[in-house]
């Protein structure tokens, strides 16, 4: 689902690229217990900001039907 952040958000690989190893840093915590780093938690932080904020802008800019205001 990460990988097509660029189709539907415009997100740019190398973002995605970041957000889709993150993604797997936390499964290998979540059934293995590996320690995750605190640098690495806020650079996970950082990117999530940025995609929201993406979306918010993207879902401004291309409101689904279901949000624009009715005539």
């Amino acid at each position: 689902m990460i990988q097509t952040l660029c189709l539907t958000l415009g997100v740019e690989q190398a973002v995605w690229v970041v957000l889709d190893s993150l993604r797997k840093k936390r499964n290998l915590n979540d059934y293995s217990g590996d320690l995750i780093e605190p640098a690495v938690v806020r650079t996970c932080i950082k990117h999530a900001q940025q995609l929201l904020s993406q979306t918010r802008y993207w879902l401004h800019a291309n409101p689904p039907d279901l949000l624009k205001p009715s005539a």
